[in-house]
């Protein structure tokens, strides 16, 4: 997957005239293409898919790409990580098919305009996406435990985000607390989300433990 390598290049290092980041940007949307089959894609505007670069979109049962940010969270990754391009972008096709791959099953958000409500819920789709769909996928569970843990130890702000990407690594058994220096009230929540993540049997859970989880945090 050289192109993969050369269009993050392209883009995260400045190397290029406009024409190469153009085509660059073009490289990296339609790998996305071809390994969401059989979903459609589209090229998102810049910053438009938040900090992700690509994302499900629920609603139009499409995912939506940024190549300029996703160059860069792949950059990110990488350095985090050492894992290959084209690894880390199968992984972050094979995560968002997963989030339309729930929704095919019926799993739908209780308050899908509480902002806070789906943050928790979100992360708890990903929870479900690795136990339910791709837990005997050894190289899907590889590459999220590699990224989950460098993400964890970034951690410097203790959000209600970062305590639901931390509470989903605690879940999975990615990390530890002893590996980590948090604040103790931090510690508290982070705890919640774990244990309540791991109250989820089935899918038809999850709505109703986020919404119960969110009254108590």
């Amino acid at each position: 997957m050289i192109n993969v390598d050369w269009a993050v290049k392209i883009i995260t290092k400045g190397l290029g005239f406009d024409d190469e980041v153009k085509e660059a940007c073009e490289t990296l949307v339609n790998e996305v293409k071809r390994l969401a089959v059989p979903l459609n894609v589209e090229r998102a505007p810049f910053l438009s898919t938040r900090e992700f670069g690509i994302v499900f979109n629920p609603s139009r049962d499409v995912i939506r790409v940024d190549p300029i940010l996703l160059a860069f969270n792949l950059r990110d990754h990488r350095n985090d990580t050492g894992i290959p391009y084209e690894d880390l972008l199968w992984y972050l096709v094979s995560h968002e098919k997963g989030h339309y791959e729930l929704k095919q099953k019926g799993l739908r958000p209780l308050d899908p305009e509480n902002e806070e409500y789906m943050m928790l819920y979100t992360r708890f789709e990903d929870y479900a996406i690795s136990r339910f769909l791709r837990s005997k996928d050894e190289k899907y569970i590889r590459i999220e435990r590699s990224i989950l843990r460098a993400e964890a130890r970034r951690l410097k702000v203790f959000s209600l985000n970062d305590a639901t990407v931390l509470g989903l690594s605690i879940a999975h058994g990615y990390i530890e607390f002893k590996e980590l220096d948090l604040p103790s009230k931090f510690v508290e929540k982070v705890s919640s989300i774990a244990s309540t993540m791991r109250k989820v049997k089935e899918l038809s859970d999850i709505p109703v433990l986020v919404k119960q989880l969110l009254a108590k945090i």
